[in-house]
């Protein structure tokens, strides 16, 4: 008996000191070039999305950029002078940036609902996605259920494959569909801790990386458009070696080994050899 209250005991303190690191690690910084409003808001589903839309050339696709974890819009400002003949549409996703943060569900197939009536209210009907990290995971998700609508598919250093993921302690316990996944969305959804930590991204971090499971390599197998794969041997985070993974299980897939030093940020390591490649991938025929 005594045993296992100092079993409970102990377990209960390793939740509560992963919560506080959890809650710690996620606050996120407030990027300088945001406090200036330059871009736009629409409502969608109930949400306020803060979004950036340039339309060129009606008889394009449009370019959509979707950030990684944490990330905002204005993480692809760097490539967007190299697509000035496209359209592009850039937003910061529901739970991110200056979007609003009051969703109890952030997961893939949320954040791939979003995408898809936001751009039935821009009156966008193809697109080409480029995504990083989460996005990536998300722009994989909208292919494979929108197929109809994507023309071309560009990932960086995806996260969605299960077990693909790599954190420090207490994060590799957490950040994966299970029992303190399930805690973890459950103890950061409640109002206690929204009060105590209003800039925390705990709960999407809980929430998205719970659907990171095997429905995501079903979704992979259904994709059948032109994928390029931007991934780099030197990502801590998403690891290099599950790139095999997805060459198997999408068929028409090609992948740019990134050097070493670009880890896991691919699209800020080099705009002019990134943007050439994507170019090359989006005119080829």
């Amino acid at each position: 008996m005594k045993k296992k209250m100092i079993y409970i005991l102990g377990a209960s303190l390793f939740l509560i000191i992963g919560f506080i690191i959890l809650a710690g690690i996620l606050l996120p910084s407030i990027d300088p070039s945001l406090q200036k409003d330059i871009h736009n808001f629409k409502s969608i589903n109930g949400t306020l999305i803060h979004y950036y839309f340039k339309k060129e050339n009606p008889d394009k696709p449009t370019l959509v950029f979707l950030h990684s974890f944490g990330g905002n819009l204005e993480m692809w400002k760097s490539l967007f002078p190299y697509f000035n003949e496209f359209n592009i549409l850039a937003y910061d996703m529901p739970g991110f940036g200056k979007s609003e943060k009051k969703l109890d569900d952030y997961s893939l197939e949320t954040q791939t609902n979003f995408l898809y009536t936001l751009l039935n209210e821009l009156k966008v009907d193809s697109v080409i996605l480029i995504g990083s990290s989460m996005g990536a995971s998300t722009a994989v998700w909208f292919t494979a259920d929108k197929q109809n609508m994507v023309k071309k598919l560009i990932i960086m250093s995806p996260s969605g494959y299960p077990g693909s993921m790599n954190h420090k302690f207490p994060g590799n316990y957490f950040y994966k569909p299970g029992f303190l996944n399930t805690i973890g969305k459950l103890m950061t959804s409640n109002f206690i801790f929204r009060k105590l930590f209003p800039n925390s991204i705990a709960f999407q971090a809980f929430s998205v990386t719970s659907s990171y499971d095997q429905s995501y390599i079903e979704i992979l197998k259904k994709i059948n458009i032109p994928v390029l794969i931007f991934w780099s041997k030197g990502d801590k985070r998403t690891l290099y070696r599950f790139s095999e993974q997805y060459l198997k299980l999408i068929k028409n897939s090609k992948l740019i080994t990134v050097p070493d030093i670009a880890g896991h940020n691919v699209n800020s390591f080099n705009p002019v050899f990134v943007s050439k490649e994507i170019k090359n991938f989006i005119l080829n025929k």
